[in-house]
């Protein structure tokens, strides 16, 4: 997967405009495209007029391709999907559990 950080668009600006905008500068043509969809997506107000700053992560078909399209791009980096999974414990804990973070 290759994320392409910092697309600034207007307020008006949809997810298709984002997406088209991440393909366009890391060159990526879209009949190599899986999957493309918004991954983050955050409101810059520091200079007056805001804008919407996303992160966009595109998926290709080969996957090994990732690597030189995202080296062309300085504002794309390459990330690996990682299988996140969570499961109910079987046992009582003994004492509180503690968050951190």
């Amino acid at each position: 997967m290759i994320l392409v950080r910092d697309i600034r668009l207007p307020l008006s600006a949809g997810e298709a405009q984002a997406c088209d905008r991440a393909l366009r500068l890391a060159k990526i043509p879209r009949g190599k495209v899986a999957r493309v969809g918004v991954s983050r997506l955050s409101v810059d107000a520091r200079h007056g007029q805001p804008s919407l700053v996303y992160t966009v992560a595109v998926t290709l078909k080969e996957e090994g391709e990732e690597a030189a399209f995202a080296a062309a791009c300085p504002s794309a980096a390459l990330r690996r999907e990682e299988a996140f999974s969570l499961q109910n414990g079987t046992e009582t804990l003994a004492c509180r559990p503690v968050v951190c973070g």
